[in-house]
């Protein structure tokens, strides 16, 4: 399991990427520890861990929560493409801010997009970390499933 330092980076970059987007601060509810299934909701972006440790982060939400999102932002044209590519910019923002606190120590996957419509798609499976990032009345869960190596 990570620390409440490196899961700091986590929620930091969930929170940078609301406010940044939006304009509107999210927070995020008391988190979970999910000892089966973690959540999974119709889309996810899903981040590998590697290195140090392994396993996965990944962010996961509604369509209808997504698609408050999207609105928020300015878009009107909302499809399930659109849908996918927000999730991996939340996913991308994940990546790059663990990319940059970690270093070495983890390696990172590119984000990829998931349209899993609550199937589950992890094959391996941790005891995990929920963060449920709370703005304007929907949720986006992070899900953090690492071990060391």
């Amino acid at each position: 399991m990570i620390n409440e330092q490196e899961l700091s980076v986590f929620a930091n970059a969930s929170l940078e990427f609301f406010a940044k987007n939006t304009g509107i601060l999210a927070n995020i509810d008391e988190p979970q520890i999910e000892l089966g299934d973690p959540p999974l909701k119709h889309v996810a972006g899903l981040i590998e861990i590697s290195g140090v440790a392994h396993g996965y982060v990944y962010a996961t939400s509604t369509r209808d929560d997504i698609t408050k999102l999207l609105k928020a932002m300015g878009e009107t044209d909302i499809d399930s493409f659109m849908i996918q590519d927000i999730m991996g910019e939340l996913a991308s923002t994940i990546s790059s801010n663990a990319r940059q606190s970690f270093g070495e120590r983890f390696k990172v996957s590119v984000p990829k997009i998931i349209a899993c419509n609550g199937r589950h798609f992890i094959k391996e499976r941790f005891t995990s970390l929920i963060l449920p990032v709370k703005w304007q009345g929907t949720t986006v869960d992070i899900v953090i499933g690492i071990n060391a190596n």
